[in-house]
């Protein structure tokens, strides 16, 4: 039973008030035990039910409680890498995921930090790819651009894609490699397209209109091209009025050279306040110039000495440097040559085109068939036995040549005149000449006479054939040497 010191005392303690009366003293008392017998009796039941509540407790067998016990926070681990992601996209490609966990920046950040980044590399007029690469650390790999940093390869995204954090680096390195290369070629043809559109366009050429050096060269190309459509137009219109190829060709090349006359003036004139300029740049470069373009100069100089000074023409036949053949055109620098002899017997085309350098005309002897003469002297040797006719033999050959080159003998002394008109030589025979000469086994006759150049071959042909003609129907009186 629970006591209450303090209630018990103050009420034990009470004294009866002296001079009072005894029945006011007697009637107070039977009011106070009163009082404190209802307080005692409201204090004692509670506290035998608690009693008794306690005394029921100690002989109620023992029951599980339905609470769980409380269990003290443990000590905290290191908390799993989260496994939160998010794509890496650029011009709506996705290129990797992002893992969040083991970097200071969020996935998100660190995709839009790649976006802007690979953003700058593309528009990077000077880029170069080898500044590319990847920077390695112990607990992250880096892909960086020069000193750029584009995106950072984690162990957390190593975890989570279940390869090395250097493999994972350099597969999206190469990623990001392919992702540039093509935004740029796309970027690259859409800045053509761009330059093609009519504003564009349009802007760009008032610009060029409005630049005096533009202009100037603008205004070259179309003059340049309208001559060079005349001068084309006169070349393709000579054959119709000239019908000698020699003619036809010498007008050919007049118009030809007409027009770089021409084009040489309209160019000065254009550029003609910038002429001084370039003189002085010319002038200081022309030590180095003359040393780098030695052959071309001199096979300029060469074209001057033929044209001229009469060297030789288009279809004169010729040798120079060696080389025998018929000229087919002179130009700036070299000569084209139809060749002749080589490994044909005889003035007979190899058909074989020869160019010439013009400057070899310094180097070594230009040998002209036909600048002054127009045939050349021929001569045939024909052998017969010492006991043959050489009267006979003698008179037949001079009958033969005679009969097939007479009736170019008066055009040969023509030419014979004509060059001792320009040249001091003296007079020659040029009437076909037959001489012979005694050998030991045999007598040699040499015939000789005139022959355009062209028909050397031929007109041999015909001598020899005459000839054995005749040497066939001497009866025996004629007979020729023939090799044991």
């Amino acid at each position: 039973m629970m006591i209450y010191p303090s209630l018990s005392n103050k009420y034990s303690t009470f004294q009866p008030s002296k001079g009072a009366g005894s029945f006011n003293n007697k009637a107070a008392i039977s009011r106070t035990t009163l009082l404190h017998l209802a307080v005692g009796v409201a204090l004692l039941i509670p506290t035998a039910g608690l009693a008794q509540s306690a005394a029921e407790d100690k002989n109620r067998p023992p029951q599980q409680s339905t609470l769980q016990p409380t269990q003290a926070p443990a000590a905290s681990a290191p908390s799993a890498p989260a496994r939160d992601s998010l794509p890496a996209t650029f011009a709506g490609k996705e290129l990797f995921v992002i893992y969040s966990g083991g970097s200071d920046q969020p996935a998100s950040q660190r995709a839009q930090t790649l976006s802007s980044q690979l953003d700058k590399v593309i528009s990077d007029q000077h880029f170069e790819p080898a500044q590319l690469r990847i920077k390695f650390f112990p607990d992250h790999n880096a892909i960086v651009y020069g000193d750029a940093t584009l995106v950072t390869v984690s162990q957390t995204d190593a975890n989570s894609e279940s390869v090395a954090m250097e493999a994972l680096a350099e597969r999206r390195l190469a990623t990001i490699r392919a992702v540039i290369d093509s935004e740029r070629a796309k970027r690259n043809l859409n800045d053509a397209i761009d330059q093609v559109r009519f504003g564009t366009v349009k802007s760009n050429l008032l610009y060029l209109l409005g630049n005096p050096l533009s202009l100037r060269i603008g205004i070259s190309i179309l003059g340049l091209f309208i001559l060079i459509v005349v001068t084309y137009s006169v070349r393709r219109s000579i054959p119709i009025y000239f019908h000698e190829s020699y003619k036809r060709y010498t007008v050919s090349k007049i118009a030809e050279f007409s027009s770089y006359f021409f084009g040489l003036v309209f160019l000065s004139v254009v550029f003609s306040d910038t002429l001084g300029s370039l003189a002085v740049i010319i002038g200081a470069a022309t030590a180095g110039i003359a040393l780098a373009l030695k052959e071309l100069i001199v096979s300029m100089a060469g074209w001057l000495a033929i044209t001229f000074g009469d060297t030789y023409r288009v279809g004169d036949r010729v040798q120079i440097a060696g080389i025998k053949g018929d000229v087919i055109d002179v130009g700036l620098v070299r000569t084209t040559l139809m060749e002749l002899g080589e490994w044909v017997n005889g003035d007979l085309y190899t058909g074989r085109i020869v160019r010439v350098a013009n400057g070899s005309i310094f180097a070594g002897p230009t040998f002209n068939y036909t600048r002054d003469l127009s045939f050349l002297w021929d001569e045939v040797v024909v052998s017969v036995t010492n006991d043959s006719d050489a009267e006979a033999m003698r008179s037949i050959i001079q009958k033969i040549v005679d009969e097939v080159v007479g009736d170019y003998v008066l055009e040969a002394k023509l030419g014979w005149e004509r060059l001792k008109e320009k040249y001091l030589v003296e007079d020659e025979k040029i009437e076909p000449l037959v001489t012979f000469a005694i050998l030991d086994k045999s007598v040699a006759f040499t015939a000789r006479y005139p022959v355009d150049f062209r028909q050397r071959r031929i007109v041999k042909d015909e001598v020899f054939t005459a000839i054995m003609k005749e040497i066939r129907q001497s009866e025996g009186r004629i007979r020729l040497l023939t090799k044991e």
